[in-house]
């Protein structure tokens, strides 16, 4: 199921980073200091393995 607008802007930030996931591998990262950071795991893209790519950062 999809992360909602409502859902992502109302994450509070927690004594440990955490992940809200979007499906397909997108997820909201919100870390300690209450910013958040898109990300995507593009593993399947690279060869080295399972890769982070950082889309979009708010706070």
């Amino acid at each position: 199921m999809p992360l909602t607008e409502i859902q992502a802007r109302n994450s509070k930030p927690r004594e440990r980073a955490y992940k809200l996931a979007d499906g397909e591998g997108l997820f909201l990262f919100v870390q300690p200091n209450g910013s958040k950071l898109w990300r995507m795991r593009v593993g399947a893209l690279l060869k080295s393995g399972r890769e982070r790519l950082t889309l979009a950062k708010g706070g």
